[in-house]
């Protein structure tokens, strides 16, 4: 948080977050350092604290989550810590904080965790996270804080700038509303149910026209005028229509749930789910490829060709298929 602490608006956040961190990291420093110091403290505590690491961005949240926690279940304990390792003890002051830290960046933690998932996530989980996470922002910032008020008022006017154009994007609304666990539950706004729907059912009738009507869609100049007339397909258009209006009520109709293989019985709307939910919503995924392909290509598979490394990466990311 040293970015956020520099803004003139959080002098209070930024008072009490120094000393409080400052404590915090000397503890860390110090099981970090010494093993017979980490003895000490799994002692006392009855395990080792968690510390922050450069390879996890919520690293420093877990970490001050579970001090809070072992300092809360026994203040005693953790005072006498503090003392074998001559360290100033945490304050009232310092408990407050934390406690609103922890309440403040959870639902931003929990909501990136989600996003970053690989398993059974898609690009329909981005819009309502970004909507519940900013409703979960707007009850917290009724809640009388005493240092960390301006820190929700940043993260909610930060969140809002970053997606504002996403929670209008007709690519973003199909993929939402074409999840069944979503559907239009999430929004509240009637206009923006309205908008969500208007593009779902858009998406739904161009997937429609191209899987069923290719040839109805081509017109032959060379044809006269009575014959346009004779072939009139108007009655078949407006059965197409019809059946699809039908498959997308019934669709909207059924209960939220995480199962898709209701989408078995929509076939419609079981393309458009593929079409605009095979996106991940982050890279996350991606990243760790990029790991598990620096652990593959080491200095005794230097020489390794393009067709073998990737037969090795695939077997590497896919070992629990088998």
């Amino acid at each position: 948080m040293p970015n956020v602490s520099k803004r003139p608006s959080m002098s209070n956040y930024r008072k009490q977050s120094r000393l409080t961190f400052s404590k915090c990291q000397a503890l860390w420093n110090k099981q970090s350092r010494s093993s017979q110091i980490a003895d000490i403290i799994k002692m006392n505590l009855g395990v080792y604290l968690k510390t922050p690491n450069q390879t996890r961005w919520n690293c420093w949240f877990d970490s001050s989550k579970f001090l809070l926690l072992h300092f809360k279940n026994s203040p005693s304990k953790f005072s006498k810590v503090c003392d074998a390792l001559k360290l100033n003890r945490f304050s009232k002051n310092d408990l407050e904080f934390l406690e609103e830290y922890v309440v403040v960046m959870e639902p931003l933690c929990i909501c990136l965790d989600v996003l970053q998932g690989e398993k059974n996530m898609y690009f329909g989980f981005l819009l309502p996270s970004i909507t519940i996470l900013l409703q979960k922002y707007d009850d917290i910032a009724k809640k009388n804080l005493i240092y960390c008020d301006s820190l929700v008022s940043l993260i909610k006017a930060n969140v809002e700038k970053r997606f504002e154009n996403f929670l209008t994007d007709p690519f973003l609304l199909s993929a939402t509303v074409s999840h069944p666990f979503f559907k239009t539950i999430w929004l509240t706004d009637n206009d923006k149910k309205d908008r969500a729907l208007s593009f779902f059912k858009k998406s739904c009738l161009e997937m429609f026209e191209q899987s069923n009507l290719p040839e109805s869609e081509v017109s032959d100049s060379n044809m006269s005028d009575d014959a346009n007339n004779y072939f009139n397909w108007s009655e078949n258009k407006s059965k197409v229509d019809l059946s699809l209006e039908q498959e997308i009520t019934r669709y909207l109709s059924k209960s939220p749930t995480k199962n898709l293989n209701i989408l078995n019985e929509m076939p419609t709307v079981k393309k458009v789910f593929l079409k605009f939910n095979t996106p991940l919503p982050s890279s996350a995924a991606v990243e760790r490829i990029f790991s598990i392909g620096g652990a593959v290509l080491s200095k005794k598979r230097g020489r390794m060709n393009d067709i073998n490394f990737e037969n090795v990466l695939m077997l590497k990311c896919n070992k629990s298929l088998s």
